[in-house]
């Protein structure tokens, strides 16, 4: 038997074809992460930089069981200063940091694939 999810009406109207940022660095602000079962974390972001991509979110997964996810998470929380103390980080030390992130395009999802601290960027220029 299919599982079926009515749409509040206004949701049901809005257009699912919202446009990806564009790939590239962005300042994002972390504005949670959450771990429900130990494994996989998800981060929200928020992109700070002007433009069509500003103030939009994203959600980025972090799988901790793959050896990609569990270096992209750990870069995130260093970028966003987190010490990591015996392999253990305090989640809410992050939140609300900015980092640099660089997004890049995989099918229908804009994925952050590298993360820096702002310094990093500041340098750049």
């Amino acid at each position: 038997m299919a599982r079926m999810l009515k749409l509040p009406e206004h949701q049901a109207k809005t257009d699912s074809n919202y446009p990806l940022p564009e790939p590239g660095d962005y300042t994002l602000t972390i504005l949670s992460v959450s771990c429900d079962d130990g494994h996989k974390v998800l981060v929200k972001y928020k992109i700070q930089d002007a433009g069509p991509a500003a103030n939009r979110r994203l959600f980025q997964t972090y799988d901790l069981n793959t050896e990609p996810g569990c270096r992209l998470f750990k870069q995130c929380c260093e970028a966003a200063g987190a010490q990591l103390i015996d392999n253990n980080v305090d989640l809410e030390i992050i939140e609300g940091e900015e980092i640099v992130g660089t997004i890049k395009h995989k099918g229908a999802y804009a994925n952050v694939v590298r993360h820096r601290p702002v310094d990093d960027r500041t340098a750049e220029k």
